[in-house]
Order: structure tokens, then sequence, then C-alpha cells
């Protein structure tokens, strides 16, 4: 399979930006030999699968990058005859790295950031990426997804600031470099989430996939913001699109899938998560031993001392040990994260019993932007603590954000955009357990 951020970047790159013009799809393999490089690639029309191109080539490591700029000129050359269109294209346009040094760091950061007790060295990796090539934009968005990353996550106050701060200047290098980075928008719309702006967000990704609207990465990125704002069904039609447009994109989908109640969707997408929502799916799903036991391997595995207790809470809930699991949700919470996680908690302190830690943490979900009415009302965990008079504001005030969100969202274009994806069916009303 074609690595991420090299060939396979480029070809969906000229491939994405000719597809409302012809149905096409590209298939390729990049395998390395004694030394030298070898690529095959086809060009289909879809649905017929028509072969429209196809190329098979060799060159040396040194030449990966000359290979690179020559296919994807190929590639865009093809599609332009069969839509009759005139070439145009720049370097930059192309985010290829300075050379193959830079690309390796690179290639090799990208393995690693999405598992959560390698993301400091995926961290380290981008940063040597970005000494021997600065004017990379790539490794500048995926840098600061792993500062992002990093600073949600620490347990110092100040170390957080500075990897947070440090996650907003790598994404404004990334953008200024190449205003179009898709990866770098939909990697940003992810701290302005963080940080309650989930409806800001959105708008965001949307201009930028109406620009852009076969761009898989902004779709990915509209995955999150949407079911932070409560529209549920349209982040599963954003997964879709995402995924129709390049099946290897990674996206939050699980977590939108568990808030609709399909529990083995959600345990079949849980790649790269911390481990929480493996053993939430489990247990949803009725396989409590399976999810302690997967739990366990996590807690055992994990390397940060603020995703363990995050981890412990759920675990000893399920082993029916309330005081450490209260003990565990209490010191998760101490911690700063952001608002979908402070949910999982909410409904863990109203199962434990602890109705004002609920209604307080059920505060701060609302305040901090996670709008998922629909969601609060069906949770069975929530039942001891929907009716107190402190707790339904909150959820007044949650189906008036979600509400005001879908209003931005059609206002955005987000209802024209997605509406060529036919509705799924139990997308909503499916029970929570």
């Amino acid at each position: 399979m074609l690595e991420d951020g090299g060939l396979a970047q480029v070809l969906r790159h000229h491939i994405g930006r000719h597809r409302n013009a012809i149905a096409t799809r590209g298939h390729g393999t990049l395998t390395h030999i004694d030394g030298r490089i070898a690529v095959r690639l086809q060009l289909l029309e879809v649905p017929a699968g028509t072969v429209m191109w196809s190329e098979s080539r060799t060159a040396s490591i040194e030449d990966l990058f000359t290979l690179q700029d020559t296919l994807a000129a190929e590639v865009a050359s093809a599609l332009l005859t069969s839509v009759g269109a005139s070439p145009a294209r720049s370097n930059r346009e192309l985010d290829v790295p300075a050379n193959a040094g830079a690309y390796a760091f690179y290639l090799r950061a990208n393995q690693l950031a999405h598992e959560v007790n390698h993301w400091a060295q995926a961290r380290d990796l981008y940063r040597a990426c970005l000494e021997a090539d600065p004017a990379y934009a790539p490794a500048w968005a995926r840098l600061a997804r792993c500062e992002r990353l990093i600073g949600k996550l620490s347990s110092s106050a100040e170390e957080s600031a500075a990897s947070l701060a440090r996650a907003e200047e790598a994404f404004q290098r990334a953008v200024a470099l190449n205003p179009n980075l898709s990866i770098a928008h939909s990697l940003h719309a992810q701290l302005m989430i963080d940080a309650g702006r989930a409806d800001h967000a959105m708008q965001q990704l949307l201009t930028q996939a109406r620009q852009r609207p076969a761009d898989p990465a902004l779709y990915a990125g509209l995955v999150h913001a949407l079911r932070y704002c409560g529209l549920l069904d349209a982040s599963v039609t954003a997964h879709l699109r995402a995924h129709s447009l390049d099946p290897t994109m990674p996206t939050s989908i699980h977590h939108t899938w568990w808030m609709l109640g399909h529990y083995d969707r959600a345990l079949g997408e849980t790649f790269g998560d911390i481990g929480y929502m493996q053993g939430l799916a489990l247990a949803s799903l009725g396989r409590e031993r399976d999810a302690i036991a997967a739990l366990r391997w996590r807690e055992r595995e994990t390397t940060n001392n603020r995703i363990r207790p995050y981890l412990t809470s759920l675990r000893a809930l399920l082993e029916d040990d309330r005081e450490k699991s209260l003990a565990a949700a209490d010191a998760a919470a101490k911690m700063p994260m952001d608002a979908e996680a402070v949910y999982y908690l909410a409904r863990t302190f109203a199962r434990l019993g602890a109705h004002d830690r609920a209604a307080a943490e059920l505060r701060r979900v609302v305040a901090g932007g996670f709008w998922c009415h629909e969601t609060f009302l069906r949770d069975p965990w929530l039942e001891s603590v929907r009716g107190r008079s402190d707790v339904r504001p909150v959820l007044e005030q949650a189906r008036e954000q979600a509400k005001g969100a879908r209003s931005i969202f059609n206002q955005s274009g987000g209802a024209d955009l997605l509406r060529s994806w036919p509705d799924q069916p139990g997308l909503t009303g499916a029970p929570i357990r």
C-alpha cells in the first residue's frame, strides 16, 4: 500500500481535483527491492472498471521525488485529457520534502503517531524532519497534532499550555506554507474543538470542503466536529464520504457509532484510540469480561499517568469496585480534558450514584462544547440525574446549542455537500446500554 504523505497523497490530490468531472479510482503498489523502488499504478474509470492509464516504473531512493513528480504529472495529464482541460500545477501543491532523509523521518513518525505511547517519539521525528526541511508543510501539521495530544494529556498545567501553544504555532506554519493543505485545516479544527468552538470548527471545515469536495481529510475532520455539535447523522455521512475517497483515512467515527448505539461498529473502528472505547464498546455489547481484560491490558501498557485513571474508572466499575472506580474517576476529572471525555466520566459518576458529581461534570460537558443532546436523553446511565433541577437546564442548553449548530451546518452548505449520501438505516434512536 502506498504510504500516506508520499506518492499516495500526490495521486489523491490530482485524482481529487478532477473527480467531479469524471469518476475515477487509483490503485497501486509501492515496493522496495534491493535498494530501488518499484511502483505500479492504474487509474480506473468507475463503475465500469475501464483502465484509463497504467504505468510501472523503478527508481533509486535518491530519485524517489523525481519519480513522484513524473507520475503525478502523468496522472494529471491522463485526467485532463479525459475532461478536455489544460494542465496546471505547482511544486508546492505537491508538498514534496526537500530530501529523502526528511521524508524518512516523516514516514516513520506517521507510523507511530496514532499510538498513544509513541506520541512523544513521533513528535521528535517530525521535529527531525523539519530540521532537515523547514518548508515541508505536512510535517508541520502532523507535528501540531502530536503537540496538541501531548498537551491535552500532560499532568502539568504549565507543560500543557506550552505544548498547546506550540501546536497552534505549528498549525499556523503549515497553513502559511500551503493555505490549501487539508490535513492542516482538519487537524487544526480539533484544536478548536478542544477549546469549545466545535461550531466554528465545523463551519471552517465546510468552507474548505466546498472548495475541495474530493478531499478526504476535510471530511475526517468533520466527523469529529459534527459529533460535538450533536449532528450524529451528518458525522456518519462525513465518515462515509472520507472513506469513499480514501479507505485508509482515520476518523473518530468509533465515538459516533457508540453515541448512536451501534457498538459492534464502534468496536471495529477503535484504531488509534487510547483504549477506553474498546472497553466501553465491549461492555455495551454485554461482553464485560472481555472489556475488563482489554482495559487491564491497556492500563499495563500505557505509560501516561493521565490516561491510566481514566481507564481504571471504567474497568473498576465493571468489576463492581465502586470505591476504586470513584477514586479513579475523581483523579481523571481533576486533569484537563476535552468535553467528550468529560461526558464519559459524567455518566460513570451517575452510574456510581455520585449524582452531584455527575451533574457538575455534565455542566462542564456542555460548557466545553459537547452538545450530543439526543445521546444525553437516551443514555441509561444518566437516568438518575436527568430529572434534577440543576441538570434539566444543562440538557436544554445542549439542545439549543445543537439546534444552532444544525442551522450553521445548513447555512454553510453542509446539507448540500453531504446530500448525495443515502441515509443509513437505524442511525438515530438506537438504544444505548
